[in-house]
Order: C-alpha cells, then sequence, then structure tokens
C-alpha cells in the first residue's frame, strides 16, 4: 500500500501591524471646517484642483501612479491613487503613514506633500515628491558585494530595534520574519540585477508571484559569488520563517565582518565610479 503524506497546510494570511488609537487620526469624510483647515495644513495649502494629470507612471493592484503637475506653479509631482473600502481603519492607517512621509526629513526618503479623498468613488490619492532619476537596474545594474554589505550593515541596524519587541516573540514574529525574507531577496536581486524569482524579463504578475513565493523553491545565488554571500541570503531565504536568522544574528554574519565598517555606502555613493 502507497503511504500518501498529509499535505501542508501553508498559511498565506499576511498580518499587519497593530493600529493604535492615540495616533493621530483625521477622518476624511467630515466635511466640518476643523478638518478642513487640518488637511489643508498637511497638504501645504495644495487641494486638488490646484492638481492636473499628465500621463500614467506606472500602475499594480493597489492602484495607479500618475505624473502631475500643479496648475499655477508647474512643480512636477507623483499622485499615487489608491482604491480602498474607506473604512476607519483603512483611513487612519494612511493617516498615519502620510504624517511619518510628511515629518520625515531626509533626502532619501520620499516625500509626501498631501492626501485627497473621494468618499463616493471610493478613492484616496496622495500626492508624493516626483522622482525622475530612474530606477537602480537602469542607472547602474548589478550591485557588487562589497556594497552590499554596506547596505545590509545599514538596513539591519534598523530593523534591529524589533529583535527584542514582544510582537517578534508572540503572534507578529511571522510578520518580523517576512521583513528578514525580503530583505534577502531584495540584497539577491541587487547582486543579480533582476527580480530573482522569476526568469530575467519576465513581468511578475500576482498569481504568478504568488506561486513562485509560497510553492518554489528559495531562489539560488548564482555562480562566482563568494561562499560568505551565498551564506548570507540563505540565512534570510529559508523556507521556515523560525529558521531564518535574526537583524542581529546577521550583523554578526562573516560576510559583514569581512567588510570594513570604513566601506560602507553612504549617500548616493552607489552612483559614482
Amino acid at each position: 500500500m502507497a503511504l500518501v503524506r498529509e499535505r501542508r497546510r501553508i498559511n498565506l494570511r499576511l498580518p499587519l501591524p497593530p493600529l493604535y488609537d492615540r495616533l493621530p487620526c483625521f477622518s476624511f469624510a467630515s466635511s466640518t471646517a476643523a478638518v478642513t483647515s487640518k488637511l489643508d495644513v498637511i497638504n501645504n495649502g495644495i487641494s486638488a484642483s490646484d492638481i492636473e494629470k499628465l500621463h500614467v507612471l506606472g500602475s499594480g493592484t493597489g492602484g495607479i501612479v500618475y505624473k502631475v503637475h500643479h496648475k499655477t506653479t508647474g512643480e512636477l509631482y507623483a499622485l499615487k491613487t489608491v482604491n480602498g473600502d474607506m473604512s476607519s481603519t483603512f483611513t487612519r492607517q494612511l493617516t498615519r503613514e502620510m504624517e511619518i512621509l510628511r515629518r520625515t526629513e531626509s533626502p532619501y526618503i520620499v516625500r509626501c506633500h498631501g492626501i485627497f479623498e473621494k468618499p463616493i468613488a471610493g478613492e484616496v490619492s496622495i500626492l508624493m515628491e516626483y522622482m525622475d532619476g530612474g530606477n537602480l537596474e537602469s542607472l547602474r545594474g548589478a550591485v557588487t558585494e562589497k556594497q552590499l554589505a554596506g547596505f545590509s550593515r545599514q538596513i539591519l541596524k534598523g530593523l534591529t530595534r524589533r529583535d527584542l519587541t514582544p510582537s517578534v516573540a508572540g503572534e507578529n514574529s511571522d510578520v518580523y520574519a517576512g521583513d528578514i525574507w525580503s530583505f534577502g531577496l531584495m540584497m539577491l536581486e541587487l547582486f543579480v540585477g533582476h527580480f530573482p524569482l522569476l526568469p530575467q524579463g519576465q513581468r511578475p504578475d500576482w498569481a504568478t508571484l504568488m506561486c513562485a513565493v509560497c510553492f518554489g523553491e528559495p531562489p539560488r545565488t548564482p555562480e562566482g559569488c563568494s561562499d560568505e554571500f551565498r551564506s548570507f541570503v540563505d540565512c534570510c531565504l529559508r523556507k521556515e520563517s523560525s529558521e531564518r536568522w535574526t537583524a542581529s544574528q546577521l550583523l554578526g554574519h562573516s560576510f559583514l565582518r569581512e567588510v570594513p565598517i570604513a566601506c560602507d555606502v553612504t549617500g548616493l555613493d552607489l552612483f559614482s565610479g
């Protein structure tokens, strides 16, 4: 008699971080003067009628991004239009993300200039800084291991604070492990110069991507990379989330120890030389 192994049940749920009511929240659906005034401040005095769409920059399952300009000043922006259910959770999360972006002053983070809502259409539009420099692949292509080590160290230092949070040890531990997986996939993509889960040149769609992530084997590092980098990526992309290294452990990996901190990439040094 043939033995049939029980099929493993794969958890495809993607839990979101908890939202806290004490965070600043503004009701988009309200038309009161107080809310309108507050939104005007957040939008830097820019209203939806001031913006004119020029053409589509890109689209995906979450919405469409347009290149737009201010009718009076001629300033260029990117307008990201998101279709949502307009629930309190959805609007609160968008508001929180916009507030974080608006308050962040950094040349390395895309700036958010405002947010507009069409309650009847169930549409929210986010006015963002227009980035016209192209993408990393078109500007540079593949990245060296030395540069990746510098990137990795800086990114992992930003993740280490989550190693000791209660959510990592509790129900949101899979979310943190997912961050490590995404980080490893990004490092591999930078190294090979294309999205590593699919053949080069193939444009990923939702169904293909879901099958590759959930049912396919983890992507392999190509020939020519060092053993240290191969091990580093493997520690991030292990199929079982419980077996992936934490950010703190990855910071002590031999791949990073081989490259002095003085060699870390800073600013836009990647595009020089």
